[in-house]
């Protein structure tokens, strides 16, 4: 028999303010639903295709201190300095992004230290499940890291709207105004 851990329906605002309350680090459970970085000429198209994943992670952290941390573990000394964003403004005391795009449009995004992938899979915007050997060979590779440490450290900000459910200590929080598909309630159920 599988236990149900409890579940909250709630709005964004409701966890902005939770998150904004927390005092420290903390670790999270997300459930997200963002765009995949593609590169040009794959088969799906622009904004064709969502992945849905699973993460548990860090909020309240320090870049730059974890990274120094990591190599402290690794033998090499604390010798790494983390540089200015290069974009967004990061909210002092609060886990959060504040970001305006060029077009004008303002978004608030979760800092979050990934401590692990629990899953993902990617779907079309039917909430069709897309094989995830289909997608990789089109993903955008990642930018070189300036850490020296054989296990990196992993900073991702996740927009606000794109996130469908955190649970934090014991509880799953699902954001009420981020479901567009029925699937993604069945993704914060595992």
């Amino acid at each position: 028999m599988a236990i149900t851990r409890p579940r909250n329906l709630v709005t964004a605002e409701s966890i902005i303010d939770l998150l904004s309350a927390i005092n420290g680090p903390r670790f999270v459970t997300l459930t997200t639903k963002t765009e995949p970085a593609l590169i040009g000429g794959n088969p799906f198209g622009k904004g064709n295709i969502r992945k849905v994943s699973r993460v548990n992670g860090i909020v309240n952290w320090d870049y730059g201190r974890s990274v120094q941390n990591q190599q402290e573990r690794e033998g090499q000394g604390k010798t790494f300095q983390a540089e200015p964003r290069k974009w967004g403004t990061r909210l002092q005391g609060l886990p959060f992004v504040a970001h305006t795009g060029k077009d004008g449009v303002f978004h608030l995004y979760l800092e979050l230290k990934v401590e692990k992938s629990l899953e993902y899979h990617y779907e079309d915007l039917n909430g069709q499940t897309i094989p995830n050997d289909d997608v990789t060979p089109w993903l955008r590779p990642a930018g070189k890291s300036r850490q020296t440490t054989e296990k990196k450290v992993l900073l991702r900000d996740y927009r606000m709207d794109r996130i469908i459910g955190i649970a934090y200590k014991g509880t799953t929080y699902v954001i009420e105004g981020n479901l567009t598909l029925v699937q993604d309630i069945a993704a914060i159920r595992s």
